[in-house]
């Protein structure tokens, strides 16, 4: 799942780099046309040449629209490939199809049908044959350990991806509420506050369509340009910069939320080793515990529950130290005592543990 959300920030940054070269030019230009002597060395047909392209208002019109029309691409991509990781991750860890949640069973066998009726109909689903369809449905219904999803089948969506449509497509995986969670999340207030100029206290009277707002903006002026319609105020490359800002927010929100609910099915399900309780925890970041026979290294995902609220906090191993000295990892069949650098906020008297691969 890690990789589709490094992806999909690699090309926001790519598109952000993009969108500063092309005011860096426009900058340049302006500073051409009030000067009479050419500013580069560059033969006269060549320097008016670019001199009437800047001035033509309508390569301003086509670079919003490409802006535009690539910005919205790289969310409803985002989406899509992301809840294909998820649902691989998922199922990768249980033993029976038995095992997900009844909602993802429930839409698998509905959604692989429609995909059987429709594949032929959208370009992107053309390359799945009805024969490997019905195989999977096939594998997930009999009674044994080895299946695998018709993933491509939970991201066919009809709409444009404003919030309900994002609300509904997650519901269909089993992940709830996940606009009104996106709104808590961090990350997008963080957005808010940063770019938007908002106190961070005036953020509680925000309503959810008020954190989407711009979201349905971008999509209404992606369908305007999909359908040749003119735009009368079209944005500058500054404000668009702030789109693409708030996109990478959305996309860290949406992954972070994700990641959660699959560590809580995954945790939920056995896939863990247990360590116990903390011997103590130093600066709610090194924790200190047995090793349990277990082999501990960075980048283990390590988590702790709350037994009473069972709430989940997780995040990588950033470091062991044994005996003051730094481990490259435990070994399985030792049991000692280790100090753990983690990512997240550790507390005492939590249950850890880590996810096995």
């Amino acid at each position: 799942m890690e990789n589709v959300l490094i992806e999909y920030r690699n090309k926001l940054s790519k598109l952000h780099k993009y969108n500063k070269r092309l005011q860096e030019i426009d900058k340049w230009a302006a500073k051409a046309e009030l000067s009479e002597a050419p500013v580069i060395h560059m033969d006269t047909e060549a320097l008016r040449t670019i001199r009437e392209l800047f001035k033509d208002p309508s390569k301003r019109i086509y670079d919003y629209n490409l802006f535009i029309i690539t910005l919205y691409g790289i969310l409803e991509g985002f989406i899509e490939q992301l809840i294909k990781a998820y649902l691989v991750s998922i199922s990768q860890r249980i033993e029976k199809y038995e095992d997900l949640p009844e909602i993802i069973k429930k839409n698998h066998l509905i959604f692989s049908a429609d995909l059987i009726v429709n594949r032929s109909k959208m370009a992107k689903y053309t390359h799945i044959s009805e024969r490997t369809i019905i195989d999977k449905l096939q594998g997930c219904l009999q009674d044994n350990k080895s299946f695998e999803l018709n993933v491509e089948a939970f991201t066919n969506h009809a709409s444009n991806f404003r919030k309900d449509a994002i609300r509904e497509i997650f519901h269909n995986i089993g992940i709830e509420n996940i606009t009104s969670n996106i709104c808590k999340c961090k990350t997008m207030q963080n957005y808010f506050v940063r770019y938007e100029g908002i106190e961070e206290s005036d953020l509680a009277f925000y309503n959810e369509d008020t954190y989407f707002n711009m979201l349905s903006e971008l999509v209404e002026r992606r369908n305007l340009i999909a359908h040749g319609s003119d735009v009368d105020d079209i944005f500058s490359l500054a404000i668009l910069d702030n789109y693409i800002y708030y996109i990478e927010a959305l996309l860290n929100s949406i992954y972070e939320i994700c990641e959660k609910n699959m560590y809580t099915f995954i945790i939920s399900h056995g896939n863990v080793h247990y360590l116990g309780k903390p011997i103590c925890v130093y600066n709610n970041e090194i924790v200190c515990i047995n090793s349990q026979y277990c082999v501990l290294k960075a980048g283990t995902i390590m988590f702790a529950q709350n037994e009473t609220t069972q709430e989940i906090k997780y995040g990588k191993i950033l470091s062991i130290q044994y005996q003051k000295n730094e481990l490259v990892s435990t070994r399985k069949e030792e049991s000692i005592d280790v100090g753990i650098k983690v990512t997240f906020y550790a507390k005492e008297n939590w249950t850890y543990g880590i996810i096995e691969k």
